[in-house]
């Protein structure tokens, strides 16, 4: 939880700032949900998947 929470405070400031380090903030952020099953880690991974995050794809499948 702790985790997700610093991921979220990054995620926040890299979209004010259009960094593009976002992508690997959500894949992270949202593996690290999928460890508590935490039903929003696909959104994550979808959005990061999206932005070209790699190393996604057994999360990917899950996801869908």
């Amino acid at each position: 939880p702790k985790a997700i929470e610093d991921y979220t405070k990054a995620i926040s400031l890299e979209t004010e700032t259009k960094d593009p380090m976002l992508k690997e903030s959500l894949k992270h952020r949202g593996i690290s949900k999928t460890k508590i099953k935490d039903k929003t880690a696909c959104e994550d991974i979808n959005q990061a998947s999206k932005l070209g995050a790699t190393g996604l794809g057994d999360y990917l499948k899950k996801c869908k």
